[in-house]
């Protein structure tokens, strides 16, 4: 017998640039418009049939309420992306270092 894994889907909060990528993968996306109460709406419509939630960083600090459907909701990924100014002025090398072993929980030199 063999068993297929559940399929959720994705949804991604963020700007009309993430919101591109988020469509041409098939995500589920939010445009945030600086409305928190948009966010929450759509959280609740959603998480019962998602299963990855990508959000910027700014958001989920901007809409606190973000970090309490993470705890209520654990069967969920949720993943904060850095916004793409900030992360110019960071060294990408040591930003994917600290990503990955967060997320996968071992550490990686990148060359």
């Amino acid at each position: 017998m063999t068993f297929m894994p559940r399929m959720h889907r994705g949804l991604v909060i963020g700007d009309p640039y993430l919101a591109l990528i988020a469509s041409a993968a098939g995500f589920d996306y939010l445009i945030y418009n600086g409305d928190c109460s948009s966010v929450r709406e759509v959280l609740e419509k959603s998480l019962p049939s998602v299963g990855l939630v990508i959000v910027l960083r700014s958001i989920y600090n901007e809409c606190s309420f973000i970090r309490d459907f993470e705890d209520e909701h654990r069967d969920i990924l949720f993943i904060q992306l850095d916004d793409p100014r900030m992360i110019e002025k960071i060294d990408p090398k040591k930003y994917y270092e600290e990503l990955m072993a967060k997320y996968i929980g071992m550490r990686f030199e990148l060359k």
